[in-house]
C-alpha cells in the first residue's frame, strides 16, 4: 500500500499516539509550553464513543475500536473516575494533576479529599473540555486513527504510520496506549522495541446490594457513617505459604458492573460509578497476584496470552452473547452451578457458570480461602447476598515497555512509552503524573543541549 507522507513545517511538533489520561496530560502541558502537538486516537471523541458503548450493550455488536477500553478519556473515563491522593502530602506532579481537573470542571473539594472521586458522568465533561482547550491552543487531535506502524532508521523513531497509509514524521514521540492495546504491543514488538513481562491481578467482580455495604460499613466500622451514603470497603487477604493474597480493588458503590471488552470472543467486566453514587448496588473487583512465571512463558507477550485464555473461557461460559458468568456467592464456596442468579447491575445479562472452570487455579484457590477467612469476620459482606461475574483481567498492563531515567525506550530514541501502557502506572492520577513527567523531563534534556550540557 502505498503511504502518504505527511510533514508538518516544524519537524519538532510532538507526536502523541493515544488520548486516555496520559495522552491528555502530555498534550496539556505541551500546549502550555508552547508546542502544537499531534494527537492520534484510535478511537472516537467521547460523545460519539458514549454512543458506541450504548448500542454496543443493546445490540451485543462490540466496535473493536470504540468501546470502553478505547477512545478518548481512555479507559477512566468509564471507570468511576477515582482519583488518588495523599491529601496534603502529594508529589507537586500529582498536585497539579489535581489541580488540572479542578481548572477544567472538577469539584474544588478533591484538593483536600482522602479518596477524590468524579463519577463516569462528571469525568466525560471534563474530558471535553480539555479537548476544547488544547484544540484551542494549536494541538491537533486525529480520531480513528490507529497506529499501525513506527518508523524506526537504526535505533531511532522517526514517525508513525496511520492507518496503514499516513506518515508523520517527529523527533519526540509520546506513546500513550494504554493497558489493552494489544495489537500495538505486539507490533511495536515485532519491531524491536525493548518490551518484559509484567506481573498482573485476574479475579472477578464481587456485588452486593448497596443496602449491605452500607449496613456493614454502619455496623462494623464508623459510628458516624451516615447510611444514606453509597459506602465503601477494602479487603485483603494473603496465604503467607505461598505469598498469594486476595484484595478488593477499584470499589464501585452505588455502581454497576460493566462490560469492558475490546476484542471479539474476549469477555472483560469492569466498575463503575456516576458522581451521585445512587445506584441499587455496590461492586468492587476481587483479583489475585498472578506472578511472570505463572504466565507459562517467558516471552514479552506471555501476559498478554494469560489474560486472553481467561477471557475466552468467559465468553464461552457466557453463551457467546456478551453475558457475564455469574455465580453466587454462597454456591462458589460450596463448589455448585447457581440455579438461579442473584439480582445485580450488569445490562447485557448473566449465565451460570462454575468459576472455578474459568479461572486458573491457584486464582480460584486463593478467592476460595480468602472469603472462607472474611466470613467469619464479615458475614454481611460474605453472605447469600452476593454475586460473583467474571472476568477481571486488566487491573494493569501485562507488559513493560522498558524506559530509562529520561522516560525514553532503552533502546529506541525519541520514543517516550507513559501512561498504563508503559507499565509503569496504574490508575489516572498516576498515568497523568507520569506523562507529565516524561514531559518535563524531555524538555530538561532539551534545554541542556541547546544550552551546550551533556545529560
Amino acid at each position: 500500500m502505498n503511504r502518504m507522507n505527511i510533514n508538518s513545517d516544524n519537524k519538532q511538533r510532538p507526536i502523541i499516539v493515544g488520548f486516555g489520561p496520559a495522552g491528555m496530560f502530555a498534550a496539556l502541558e505541551l500546549v502550555d509550553s508552547g508546542f502544537k502537538p499531534l494527537i492520534f486516537e484510535r478511537g472516537k471523541k467521547i460523545e460519539e464513543r458514549t454512543i458506541d458503548v450504548q448500542r454496543f450493550v443493546k445490540e451485543r455488536r462490540l466496535d473493536a475500536q470504540s468501546n470502553i477500553q478505547f477512545g478518548e478519556g481512555g479507559a477512566g473515563s468509564y471507570s468511576d473516575g477515582k482519583l488518588f491522593s495523599k491529601q496534603h502530602n502529594n508529589s507537586l506532579h500529582v498536585k497539579k494533576v489535581l489541580d488540572t481537573y479542578v481548572r477544567f470542571g472538577a469539584p474544588q473539594k478533591i484538593r483536600d479529599a482522602r479518596k477524590p472521586h468524579l463519577g463516569t458522568d462528571v469525568l466525560c465533561k471534563i474530558v471535553g473540555n480539555m479537548r476544547d482547550y488544547i484544540l484551542e491552543k494549536g494541538g491537533e487531535i486525529n480520531y480513528s486513527s490507529k497506529m499501525t506502524d513506527l518508523i524506526i532508521s537504526g535505533s531511532t523513531a522517526l514517525g508513525v504510520v496511520i492507518n496503514g497509509n499516513r506518515e508523520y514524521r517527529s523527533s519526540h514521540i509520546y506513546l500513550a496506549v494504554g493497558h489493552s492495546a494489544r495489537d500495538t504491543f505486539e507490533m511495536i514488538f515485532q519491531k524491536g522495541v525493548a518490551l518484559e513481562q509484567k506481573p498482573v491481578c485476574v479475579g472477578l467482580r464481587i456485588e452486593h446490594p448497596a443496602e449491605i455495604i452500607n449496613r456493614l460499613k454502619y455496623e462494623n466500622r464508623d459510628k458516624g457513617f451516615n447510611p444514606e451514603d453509597a459506602a465503601i470497603y477494602s479487603f485483603t487477604h494473603t496465604n503467607r505459604k505461598t505469598g498469594r493474597g486476595a484484595y478488593t480493588f477499584c470499589m464501585c458503590p452505588g455502581g454497576e458492573v460493566i462490560n469492558a471488552s475490546s476484542q471479539d470472543h474476549m469477555l472483560v467486566l469492569n466498575g463503575m460509578s456516576c458522581s451521585a453514587r445512587a445506584s441499587a448496588f455496590s461492586n468492587s473487583a476481587i483479583v489475585v497476584n498472578c506472578r511472570t512465571e505463572d504466565y507459562g512463558s517467558d516471552g514479552p507477550l506471555a501476559g498478554i496470552k494469560f489474560q486472553e485464555e481467561i477471557e475466552r473461557k468467559s465468553f464461552e461460559a457466557g453463551g457467546r452473547r456478551w453475558k457475564a458468568p455469574a455465580q453466587n456467592l454462597t454456591d462458589f464456596l460450596c463448589g455448585r452451578v447457581s440455579a438461579s442468579i442473584n439480582e445485580n447491575s450488569y445490562k447485557m445479562g448473566t449465565a451460570p457458570a462454575d468459576m472455578k472452570d474459568i479461572l486458573p487455579g491457584f486464582v480460584y484457590e486463593t478467592l476460595l480461602e480468602a472469603f472462607n477467612k472474611w466470613k467469619q469476620e464479615y458475614p454481611l459482606f460474605v453472605s447469600g447476598a452476593a454475586v460473583l461475574l467474571g472476568p477481571e483481567t486488566r487491573t494493569s498492563s501485562p507488559v513493560k515497555i522498558t524506559r530509562n531515567e529520561r522516560y525514553e525506550s532503552v533502546n529506541i530514541k525519541n520514543l517516550y512509552p507513559i501512561g498504563e501502557g508503559s507499565g509503569y502506572s496504574g490508575g489516572i492520577t498516576s498515568s497523568a503524573a507520569d506523562a507529565l513527567r516524561a514531559v518535563d523531563s524531555r524538555q530538561q534534556t532539551v534545554d541542556r543541549t541547546r544550552h551546550g550540557v551533556r545529560s
